[in-house]
């Protein structure tokens, strides 16, 4: 059986982010996309703002230590939202399940 684990994002996630998040299934089905999901300056600095942002929490999901998502909280209109992304490869496995009771545990 694989292990879900969550652990903070590191620099070396920005490629395999960038790739995930441009699939074009995933960005049709998501609610908040870029204009332009291939736009790699734009992609590196929001990621940048958002590991810095004290309101925001995120986390790289792992399978068996490889990355396959990214959960976060972040404040919208003084409310606190959760957002996850998996990798399409990782779809219908019960990842986010796993990785949203992790999230809320810590």
């Amino acid at each position: 059986m694989s292990v879900i684990a969550l652990r903070p994002l590191a620099d070396a996630d920005a490629d395999f982010l960038f790739r995930m998040m441009r699939d074009p299934e995933a960005v049709h089905m998501a609610a908040f996309t870029p204009p332009d999901p291939s736009d790699r300056a734009r992609f590196d600095a929001h990621l940048a703002r958002i590991r810095t942002d004290p309101t925001t929490t995120n986390r790289m999901i792992t399978r068996d230590g490889e990355p396959v998502g990214n959960i976060a909280s972040f404040v919208m209109e003084g409310d606190t939202e959760l957002t996850h992304w998996i990798d399409r490869a990782a779809w219908g496995q019960g990842i986010a399940s796993q990785a949203l009771a992790l999230f809320l545990e810590a």
